[in-house]
């Protein structure tokens, strides 16, 4: 199951309806129905309860709002996902240097 249909199972089992669930991941109330028939594991996900209490994570919300009928909502989450770092170890400090260490500065150049 791709992520945008396991998406749309979120919102199925939290009882959306199809058009509405295919409304927030891009696609049509048809295509909906189609998974349902057709993508092995997808109506079980549709009806879990379990996918139903699954908590959607920051980006999977962003990328809902990229298929809102208001612009200014799709260029916002737009912004948003293409300003943060696709590494989340990104957002870490640098660690500490180890104590003891000396830092040396090398220059390149003529040094007058």
């Amino acid at each position: 199951m791709t992520s945008r249909q396991r998406r749309a199972a979120q919102h199925l089992a939290r009882g959306l309806t199809q058009a509405t669930s295919g409304q927030r991941v891009g696609v049509s109330a048809r295509t909906i129905r189609n998974w349902l028939k057709d993508v092995p594991g997808f109506a079980e996900a549709a009806s879990d309860p379990a996918e139903a209490a699954h908590d959607p994570d920051a980006t999977q919300t962003l990328q809902d709002l990229l298929c809102s009928d208001d612009e200014k909502i799709r260029l916002q989450a737009a912004s948003i996902l293409y300003s943060r770092p696709a590494d989340p170890d990104a957002l870490q400090p640098p660690p500490a240097p180890e104590p003891g260490l000396v830092r040396a500065s090398v220059r390149f150049g003529n040094d007058a």
